[in-house]
């Protein structure tokens, strides 16, 4: 069994998937976490059912990226995705980190693969996000009327009249959040090394 989950990954029946415009996001309920996945790294995740090789896979990421896909950028990828145990079995027998990935080899690239994101908390949705950003009250900010984009401020959209921080966007509280009101399911969630963001989880 050990060697089928090595040559042919398959990622974990009990993860929530939901696939959002150019990231794929991953919920973990056992361990109360978020995981928003690349393009590179969801083109893996979405063919990791048991059935395919490293190479195979790495010719389907090719195929539905529309790009090469080298086995380097496959390793980073698989290697990410057994340290967030995303996949059935074991983590990879090195016990290979995302730290680990980052300095042998896979650098930048590993490092944009798989960005994690800790539960919603109610103190992290009341506090203010760390680091520059708008904020509710200020001409263009969270919640202040709007008719077109360029009438809010940088990285907000304009939806419904209103300006509102759109996915993975900065976020204070889960209200500045595009579609909060209609969907109970985006809140404003803490993501380590990066502060408040809007997600779907």
């Amino acid at each position: 069994m050990r060697q089928k989950a090595d040559n042919q990954p398959r990622v974990r029946d009990d993860v929530i998937v939901e696939r959002l415009p150019g990231e794929l996001l991953v919920y973990d309920e056992s361990r109360d976490t978020a995981h928003c996945l690349s393009d590179a790294a969801a083109a893996v995740f979405e063919h990791c059912d048991g059935t395919h090789t490293p190479p195979a896979l790495a010719a389907l990421a090719a195929q539905r990226l529309g790009r090469a896909f080298d086995e380097h950028e496959l390793d980073a990828v698989l290697a990410q995705l057994r340290s967030n145990a995303l996949l059935d079995g074991e983590p990879a027998a090195d016990g290979m980190s995302r730290r680990n990935v980052m300095l042998t080899g896979g650098g930048v690239l590993a490092a944009s693969l798989i960005t994690t994101i800790l539960a919603p908390l109610p103190a992290a949705a009341q506090s203010p996000a760390p680091g520059p950003g708008p904020g509710p009250g200020t001409p263009g900010g969270p919640g202040m009327p709007c008719q077109t984009e360029p009438d809010c401020q940088t990285n907000l959209s304009c939806q419904g009249g209103t300006c509102c921080s759109p996915m993975l966007g900065p976020c204070t509280t889960r209200d500045d959040c595009c579609g909060a009101a209609q969907d109970p399911g985006i809140n404003c969630v803490l993501i380590q090394g990066s502060g408040t963001v809007c997600a779907n989880i």
